[in-house]
């Protein structure tokens, strides 16, 4: 009977301390830290502004007008005096060319050209003669071609009494020597077909002479005026 008592008491210790350790038996919720999270910035962008390679522009040579068509006829020109100048002793004045007719034309080489006095007579002195003087340049060619102009051309052109494209203009180079030359009154130009009047006068300077002379070139392009 005793020992019944002893292990119920026993068992009823052990109870209690079973149950004594299920109550201090702390359940802990595992705390979760979150790892920073590093994000690989991306690598910055430069931005290049473009590059402008400067662009050098070749100016293209001057083109003229082909010579098409006939030679032109004493009848179908109108003819003026046109720029002229002077200087080192030298001198340079432009006839320039028209054409009034209907259809393109051309004038070749040099042409036949006599000063005439006041009473349209012919000077002996100066004499005309058919080579340059390399005052201004002047270019060679196969000819020069005119068109038809009908209103066009009759007032200067771009230049101080310059020509204009689609004119032809005859250089007449001198020397600028200072002598009197009031003699000089009128240049006459042979053409096919007939000559062509025009007034002309030359510079002078002081009485006692004139200029020796006239140095006649081949005709131009009226737009090529150096």
């Amino acid at each position: 009977m005793a020992n019944h008592a002893v292990l119920g008491l026993t068992v009823a210790v052990a109870a209690g301390m079973v149950a004594a350790c299920t109550s201090t038996v702390v359940q802990r919720t595992p705390t979760l830290t979150q790892s920073p999270v590093v994000t690989e910035s991306a690598a910055p962008s430069i931005s290049t502004e473009p590059t402008l390679t400067p662009t050098t522009s070749t100016p293209s040579p001057m083109t003229f007008l082909a010579p098409v068509g006939p030679r032109c006829s004493a009848s179908q020109l109108e003819v003026r005096t046109g720029m002229s100048g002077a200087g080192l002793g030298n001198g340079v004045s432009y006839i320039i060319f028209t054409d009034r007719g209907t259809a393109p034309c051309v004038l070749r080489g040099t042409p036949g050209v006599q000063l005439l006095d006041e009473r349209r007579r012919v000077l002996i002195d100066p004499h005309t003669q058919d080579s340059p003087m390399n005052y201004v340049p002047t270019m060679a060619n196969g000819g020069v071609g005119l068109i038809p102009l009908t209103n066009e051309g009759a007032a200067p052109g771009p230049n101080p009494e310059g020509g204009i494209r689609g004119q032809a203009s005859l250089p007449v180079q001198y020397y600028d020597d200072g002598c009197d030359n009031n003699l000089v009154a009128a240049l006459r130009i042979t053409l096919p077909g007939g000559t062509l009047t025009i007034p002309f006068s030359l510079p002078g300077g002081g009485p006692g002479c004139n200029t020796s002379v006239i140095s006649i070139n081949p005709f131009q392009p009226a737009e090529f005026a150096p």
